[in-house]
């Protein structure tokens, strides 16, 4: 379920910011600041999604080593 939840953070959440990131000119007074915007959200669930699939990971040697 936890891997799952690894998948769904990506689909859901970072796939359409990356999709909005692309669409903005480097070239803008406010790319700075929407690149800030974007990075502080995506690096936050960015960790979620890392730690997830290690927590099933996790969890799964634990179940195989008490059964």
């Amino acid at each position: 379920m936890l891997s799952v939840l690894a998948i769904v953070i990506t689909v859901v959440y970072h796939v359409p910011r990356n999709d909005a990131l692309d669409t903005v000119d480097p070239d803008r007074a406010d790319a700075a600041r929407r690149w800030g915007a974007y990075a502080s959200g995506w690096t936050r669930w960015n960790h979620v999604r890392t730690v997830t699939p290690l927590a099933a990971a996790v969890l799964l040697v634990l179940a195989a080593r008490v059964g």
